[in-house]
C-alpha cells in the first residue's frame, strides 16, 4: 500500500493545476485511479486536502468509498498527514469499514512528511547515477542499498525503503540530514561526515560506523541494539548515549569524550583504544567488556561488575589495583606489568598464557579452567589449583620447586619444562601417567596424594616409572 513520491519535474503549483485540470476533465469528480496517482506526485497537505474534499463530496456510503479504501489506508502509509486530513480520513475508514487496518497501517514509519512535493523513486545505483538536476529527493525502492564511492552533491534528501539495509563507503557530500530512520542495517565506512548535521537511526537498528570522521557532536545511537563505532575518529562528539543491553564496540576510536558512560551496555569492545581523557568506566551488572590492548588504564580497574573480562595483550604498568567478579571469565594473555598483588582466586575461568611476570601466589583456586600455555613461572612461589579444575601448561617455563596437580581432573604438560620442579604430586599413577605425556626435562620426584609412605618415584624425563 506504500505509495512512493516519483516527481522529478513538478513543483507544488504544478501538481495543483494538474489535479485540477484532470479532475474537470472527469467531469468534477477524482476517481480511485487519480487519487493514487496523486499520491505518487505529492504529499502536500493542500493537494492531499482537495482530493479528501473531493471524496467526501461525492461518496457517502460504504459502497461508494470501497474503490478509494487503497488511497484512504495508502494515504497514511509511511506518510504524515495535517491534522485535518487525518480526521477526514479517520471518517472514511469508518464508513468503509477499515479502520482497524487503517489504525494499524498509520503506525508504520513516516518516510514522507506532510509538505512534501518533490522526489524520485530509483530501484538501483545505475537509475541513481543516470539522475540528472540539483537539490533532489531520492527514494531507494530496494531491500539492499550500495553507495560505495558516491557523490551525493545533487543529492537533498535521501530516503530509503522500511528494512532495508543500506552501505556507504567512502561516500561523499552526504545530505545535511542523514535520515537512516526507515533502516533496519546501516554501513557508514571512511566516510566524511563534514557537510552532516545530524544522523536519525532507527529504532532496534544495527550500525557499522567504521572509520568515519567529523561524526555530528549531538551523534544519538540510544535507540540502536548493536552499535560499531570502531577506528572512528570522536573528536567533536560531546556524548555518546546507548540503548539498555546494547552491545557497543569501540575499538581503536579516537579521542572518546571523557564521561564515556557504558554502564547500560550488555558488551563493551574498548580494544587498541586509549583512555587517558576516560575520567571514568561504570559497567552494567554481568556486563561482557573487551579491552585488549588499551593504554592509560585507570590505577584502580574496577571490573567486579563484568562476567567476562578480555585484557589480552594490554599493559598494566599504571594499575595498582584490579577487582574481578566471582565467577567471571578472564582473559589476561600477553598482558605486561600485572600488580603484584593481582587476584584471580575468585575467577570461575582465567587465562594467563605467555604471561611473564606472574605473581609470587597464584592462587586460581576457585577456577573451573585454567591457561597458562607459554607462562613464565619464574616469579611464582606457589600454586594453587582447584579440585575437578581443568588446567592448560602446555610450553610452560620456571614452575615452581612443588608442584601439586594431585586435585585436577584434566592437565596438559605438552612441552612444559619441567626442569626446576623438585617434587610432583599426583592423585595417583593413573593421573600422572595422563598428565606427563608430552612433558620435558622432569627429574625429580613423583608423590602421590592419599599415599601414607608417600614412597619416592623417580621418573626420567616424563616417561612412566
Amino acid at each position: 500500500m506504500f505509495v512512493a513520491i516519483n516527481n522529478e519535474d513538478m513543483n507544488i503549483f504544478e501538481v495543483d493545476a494538474f489535479i485540477n485540470r484532470t479532475r474537470e476533465a472527469n467531469g468534477g469528480v477524482i476517481s480511485p485511479e487519480f487519487a493514487m496517482e496523486v499520491l505518487s506526485k505529492t504529499n502536500f497537505h493542500g493537494h492531499i486536502k482537495k482530493v479528501l474534499k473531493n471524496i467526501k463530496e461525492n461518496c457517502t456510503t460504504r459502497e461508494q468509498l470501497l474503490p478509494y479504501k487503497e488511497f484512504i489506508l495508502s494515504s497514511v502509509d509511511g506518510r504524515e498527514m495535517s491534522e485535518n486530513a487525518l480526521k477526514d480520513l479517520c471518517e472514511l475508514a469508518k464508513i468503509c469499514e477499515c479502520k482497524e487496518e487503517f489504525d494499524k497501517v498509520n503506525k508504520n514509519p513516516k518516510l514522507y512528511r506532510a509538505f512534501d512535493c518533490e522526489g524520485v523513486t530509483v530501484g538501483d545505483i545505475y537509475e541513481f547515477d543516470a539522475l540528472k538536476g540539483e537539490n533532489l529527493k531520492v527514494y531507494f525502492d530496494t531491500d539492499n542499498v550500495c553507495l560505495y564511492y558516491c557523490d551525493l552533491s545533487k543529492v537533498k534528501e535521501l530516503k530509503f525503503k522500511d528494512g532495508s539495509e543500506v552501505k556507504f563507503r567512502r561516500a561523499k557530500n552526504l545530505p545535511e540530514v542523514l535520515d537512516l530512520s526507515m533502516c533496519d542495517d546501516v554501513n557508514l565506512r571512511e566516510c566524511d561526515l563534514a557537510s552532516v548535521k545530524g544522523i536519525n537511526f532507527k529504532d532496534e537498528a544495527n550500525i557499522l560506523i567504521q572509520k568515519v570522521k567529523n561524526l555530528p557532536s549531538d551523534l544519538d545511537v540510544s535507540m540502536c541494539y548493536e552499535v560499531k563505532l570502531s577506528d572512528c575518529d570522536l573528536k567533536g562528539v560531546k556524548e555518546l548515549k546507548f540503548r539498555e543491553g546494547a552491545k557497543v564496540n569501540l575499538s581503536s576510536a579516537k579521542n572518546l569524550p571523557s564521561d564515556l558512560d557504558v554502564s547500560m551496555c550488555y558488551e563493551v569492545k574498548l580494544s587498541d583504544c586509549d583512555l587517558k581523557g576516560v575520567k571514568e568506566l561504570k559497567f552494567r551488572e554481568g556486563a561482557k567488556f573487551f579491552l585488549s590492548g588499551v593504554e592509560n588504564l585507570p590505577k584502580v580497574l574496577d571490573v567486579s561488575m563484568c562476567s567476562e573480562v578480555d585484557l589480552v595483550d594490554s599493559d598494566l604498568s599504571q594499575v595498582k589495583e584490579v577487582k574481578f567478579k566471582d565467577g567471571a571469565k578472564v582473559n589476561l594473555s600477553y598482558a605486561t606489568n600485572l600488580p603484584e598483588n593481582l587476584d584471580v582466586s575468585m575467577c570461575d575461568y582465567v587465562s594467563l598464557s605467555w604471561v611473564k611476570n606472574l605473581p609470587k601466589v597464584l592462587d586460581v583456586s576457585m577456577c573451573s579452567e585454567v591457561d597458562l600455555i607459554y607462562s613464565d613461572f619464574s616469579e611464582v612461589k606457589e600454586l594453587k589449583f582447584k579440585d575437578g579444575a581443568k588446567v592448560d601448561l602446555e610450553h610452560a617455563s620456571n614452575l615452581p620447586e612443588n608442584l601439586d596437580l594431585s586435585m585436577c581432573d584434566e592437565v596438559d604438560l605438552s612441552g612444559c619444562d619441567l626442569s626446576g620442579v623438585k617434587e610432583l604430586k599426583f592423585k595417583d599413577k593413573e593421573q600422572e601417567k595422563r598428565f606427563m605425556e608430552g612433558a620435558k626435562n622432569f627429574e625429580g620426584k613423583v608423590v602421590y596424594a592419599g599415599d601414607a609412605q608417600n614412597i619416592p618415584a623417580m621418573v626420567n624425563s616424563g616417561m612412566e616409572m
